[in-house]
């Protein structure tokens, strides 16, 4: 399993100017430096994005049937990831589900809810797909699917190739049909 590592800094200056004992110049604290303010802690996420032919980020979330999936488990199928907005999103899906299997890949949606409940939509919508549980949103933030000031997933879609590669990443909406062409033009390249 690969392992990422991932540094924040961040580094805040005061503006230089003529002191004449430089050993007592006060530090700068994020509060206290104009144009800043100090973040809350806890505040901070790691934020991302996909590029084609990267390996994509590796990952272990629940999935709406209750089990741990972790990406790089799932090497040897195309996967297409789609990320929405909310779990009623992917009821749309369905009717594309049976062109990308067809298409030789898997589809996984990603949404930033509760294992329970999206067990129970899946259930109750009867979904021919699983769709993985990412309630802190890290994942999605990961793929540079989440909007941090609504504090939501955005829409989009990443298509992965047998070896968890990025072969294709679009963010925003589209009809499903679109989704499912894109993915098997991708996939079958025609």
């Amino acid at each position: 399993m690969k392992a990422f590592a991932v540094c924040v800094l961040l580094f805040v200056a005061a503006p230089v100017t003529a002191q004449p004992n430089l050993d007592k110049v006060p530090t700068p604290s994020p509060g206290n430096v104009p144009g800043t303010q100090a973040l809350p802690t806890g505040q901070l996420r790691v934020a991302g994005t996909v590029h084609i032919g990267q390996a994509a980020p590796d990952f272990t979330m629940i999935s709406s049937s209750g089990r741990e999936l972790t990406l790089s488990r799932l090497k040897g199928d195309w996967l297409v990831l789609v990320f929405a907005e909310n779990r009623e999103d992917f009821a749309a899906l369905r009717a594309i589900q049976p062109q990308l299997l067809e298409s030789g890949s898997f589809v996984y949606g990603v949404c930033k809810e509760k294992p329970q409940r999206l067990r129970a939509y899946t259930e109750d919508q009867q979904l021919p797909f699983e769709i993985l549980a990412d309630p802190t949103g890290e994942v999605s933030a990961l793929y540079g699917y989440y909007d941090q000031e609504r504090r939501a997933t955005t829409r989009g879609f990443v298509v992965l190739d047998r070896h968890s590669v990025v072969r294709l990443a679009l963010q925003g909406q589209a009809p499903p049909e679109e989704v499912a062409n894109l993915a098997h033009f991708t996939i079958a390249g025609y």
